[in-house]
């Protein structure tokens, strides 16, 4: 006996054709949305290091900082403290926000948060206790944290230009 292809079932056809297109361009949508957030976060990224690199007043404090230089550190402006440690306080929120790896923060950060949060003399003309300080102090502490544990499997960090040592 013939079979033919009724109304109902060019319906179904029809409709399961349509299912696998919405499926297809929906992963596809997902793709590129994927894609156009790790840009942005490469932007983000590459903003944030530029502007630790190429700004004047950051280098000078961590070349100060990096010297142990106290005399140096204790004369840095305190706009220029401010400026430095509201830009680790923009890192931690980028952070937070999942926006930067944390494991990212610290290896192009960290060491100079360490250094800063450690040093009474940056402190000079700030008060370190304000609550004002409280996202550079977590973030400090937590690459504290995450230097101890990189420690921990290896005793020194050795980089040129970087003092060798443990982290308190």
């Amino acid at each position: 006996e013939e079979q033919t292809v009724g109304p109902e079932d060019q319906k179904i056809l029809l409709q399961a054709i349509a299912s696998a297109i919405a499926l297809v361009a929906l992963i596809r949508g997902v793709v590129e949305y994927s894609r156009s957030g790790a840009q942005k976060r490469a932007e983000l990224f590459f903003t944030l290091r530029k502007r630790f690199d190429e700004s004047a007043k950051m280098q000078a404090i961590r070349m100060a900082l990096d010297a142990d230089d106290d005399e140096k550190l204790r004369a840095i402006p305190k706009a220029d403290k401010i400026d430095y440690l509201t830009f680790y306080e923009d890192v931690a929120l980028l952070m937070y926000s999942r926006l930067i790896r944390e494991p990212t923060a610290h290896y192009m950060f960290g060491f100079y948060a360490i250094l800063a949060d450690e040093s009474v003399a940056f402190w000079h003309s700030l008060d370190r206790d304000l609550p004002y300080w409280s996202v550079f102090r977590d973030f400090a502490g937590r690459m504290r944290a995450r230097e101890k544990q990189l420690s921990a499997l290896q005793p020194t960090r050795v980089a040129e230009g970087i003092r060798v040592g443990k982290v308190k």
